[in-house]
């Protein structure tokens, strides 16, 4: 459910790059100590999107943390741009949709629904190929919904 809430647009990723938990995490990793004169130079490339009056402006672009702090501070970006990242609110709302008729008691049926709620572990990576995931994600779980009430039906049926 992680995958589907967390949207990470350009302020989460500014805030993950730039986050000190991040920093002292890297520190670590890379044997790094400051009191010896250590030092890490931060450079991010970045290629951030965004939709402006229905046109999509997409660029890449070198960061710094600087930048990256200020981008953090940006929420207000989110609800002036509605159209920034709708494909992932879409698949957000159509999941939640899934999760609200998810039936645990039908014994029959649960293993389907394990599978569908597991979808979108598979829509992961950059946006070109998140986005036909998620899209190929949709479909099969349409389908499997199908499967899934068809089988229910066919079991009122038998019951009647």
């Amino acid at each position: 459910m992680h995958r589907v809430i967390a949207i990470k647009d350009e302020i989460y990723v500014a805030h993950l790059l730039t986050s000190e938990e991040k920093y002292q995490r890297d520190l670590k990793r890379y044997n790094i100590h400051p009191e010896l004169g250590d030092k890490v130079v931060y450079q991010h490339l970045n290629r951030p999107e965004f939709i402006v009056g229905g046109h999509k402006l997409r660029f890449q672009i070198r960061t710094r943390p600087w930048m990256l702090r200020i981008m953090r501070r940006a929420k207000f970006l989110r609800r002036l741009l509605p159209l920034w990242h709708v494909e992932e609110k879409r698949f957000r709302d159509w999941y939640f949709l899934l999760v609200d008729q998810f039936n645990a008691s039908d014994e029959t049926t649960y293993a389907q629904w394990l599978i569908l709620l597991r979808l979108p572990e598979e829509a992961k990576g950059y946006r070109e190929i998140r986005y036909p995931k998620m899209k190929e994600c949709q479909e099969r779980g349409n389908a499997i919904l199908a499967e899934i009430n068809e089988q229910m039906k066919q079991a009122v049926f038998a019951n009647s």
